[in-house]
């Protein structure tokens, strides 16, 4: 009898962690959204705030200004405090600056929103790893993190979808007091269900000591392969922060002539790509000893992708959607960063590991997005310029976006100094 109740014991232990994950992978899920959404509401900040493309894309990039800074802090608390406190606490602050984000008339103000937005988003990500870390044995975690970012890549697909349809009903301020509320809801849910590890399990935010924590922190930040693996990840993940979540809408719809609902559907193909391959790159990952030629070889296979994308304008819209699919099966290869991350620290620090992994896989955004914004005004003639996206050119757009080939051509070299798999400082 004991024998059956010790055999049933891990089997709940591993049917309990599928509910606490599924739960905090609802904050991934929406903090995805919240990334994603400024390409559906970009043509709409400028002409609330009445600013440029530059300023819009710095309002926008607030929130990933604060997100990064947050990520190796958030890891830190998490390993300290345990992730169920933070991903309640984090989606409340999340639900606060979206309702100001959508509420305020004030550029200033709405940035602030943005701004608390990026706070309690910060820890969503990595403490949803931090949860699979604690939960599920250790050859689980490439798959289980490639499932956490498919989750959240579909979610994004239905949740831009349906903020696209909204926004031809209701204005973009209204939408966004409504994702508010969903915060409030995801927030309830964690603290009632999430649990930070099994009973039986050792905690291990209570094996952390200061000395010790912060000796293992300096010896990350000093690590060359952290930062390599890190900045892979986030010049891969360019394509999402700043083609998809912001300047890909607008250019199909100038490159394309679709409409604001098209042009969001037809980027959403690249999230339907990242949740197809991202699964199948974790699983392979799990059996066989291919890291590097997938982190190589996916990265050069985005450069050429996304330069077909940018310059073959005459390309047919189905064709486009078949390179956007294949494009997110491509720039995928990204989660085997945070496999790498978790292999190469001891236990007590996995989460601030992933925390510095995932610092540096969005700082490209508040840096590319802006970036792009300069970029499209310096091509143009000032005096003619009237805060509107129409008034950029096709090439104005293309010159613009092409930073994003030349990110993942610099990862693809970048990726022959990430090890394999089961490396260890």
């Amino acid at each position: 009898m004991n024998t059956v109740e010790n055999n049933q014991a891990p089997r709940k232990s591993y049917l309990r962690g599928w509910l606490i994950w599924s739960i905090a992978s609802s904050f991934v899920l929406f903090q995805f959204f919240l990334q994603l959404s400024s390409g559906a509401i970009v043509g709409s900040l400028m002409q609330s705030f009445h600013i440029s493309a530059f300023g819009a894309g710095l309002l926008a990039s607030t929130y990933y200004y604060v997100y990064v800074s947050l990520q190796a802090p958030s890891g830190l608390l998490i390993d300290r405090y345990g992730p169920r406190l933070l991903l309640s606490l984090g989606a409340l602050v999340c639900a606060l600056g979206t309702f100001m984000f959508g509420f305020v008339d004030s550029v200033w103000l709405s940035a602030l929103g943005r701004v608390l937005m990026g706070t309690g988003a910060a820890c969503a990500f990595v403490g949803s790893l931090n949860l699979i870390a604690r939960w599920f044995p250790p050859e689980r975690f490439a798959f289980m993190a490639a499932i956490a970012e498919a989750v959240g890549m579909m979610g994004t697909i239905i949740g831009s979808t349906l903020l696209a349809m909204l926004l031809s009903h209701y204005g973009w301020r209204e939408c966004m007091v409504g994702a508010a509320i969903l915060a409030v809801f995801i927030s309830m849910l964690i603290a009632i269900f999430v649990r930070n590890a099994p009973a039986h399990a050792v905690q291990m935010e209570s094996s952390l000591q200061p000395n010790r924590f912060w000796g293992g922190i300096m010896h990350l930040a000093k690590n060359k392969i952290a930062w390599i693996n890190g900045i892979y990840s986030g010049l891969m993940f360019s394509i999402v922060t700043v083609f998809v979540a912001l300047w890909g809408v607008p250019f199909l719809m100038r490159s394309h002539n679709l409409s604001l609902v098209h042009a969001i559907l037809c980027c959403n193909s690249v999230f339907l790509g990242v949740a197809i391959g991202g699964p199948i790159i974790g699983w392979l990952d799990g059996c066989f000893q291919i890291r590097r030629i997938v982190l190589v070889s996916f990265a050069f296979a985005s450069c050429l992708l996304t330069l077909l994308i940018i310059y073959l304008t005459i390309l047919p819209t189905s064709l486009l959607v078949v390179l956007m699919i294949i494009l997110g099966m491509m720039i995928s290869a990204y989660v085997l960063n945070f496999a790498v991350a978790n292999e190469i620290v001891p236990n007590y620090l996995r989460g601030t590991s992933m925390g510095f992994t995932n610092m540096l896989s969005v700082c490209t955004a508040p840096i590319m997005q802006p970036l792009v914004g300069l970029l499209l005004e310096l091509m143009v003639n000032h005096t003619i310029l009237q805060h509107g996206l129409h008034n950029y050119r096709l090439i104005d757009y293309q010159v613009a976006l092409s930073v994003l080939p030349l990110a993942c051509f610099i990862a693809g070299f970048l990726a022959f100094l990430i090890p394999g798999k089961k490396t260890t400082l």
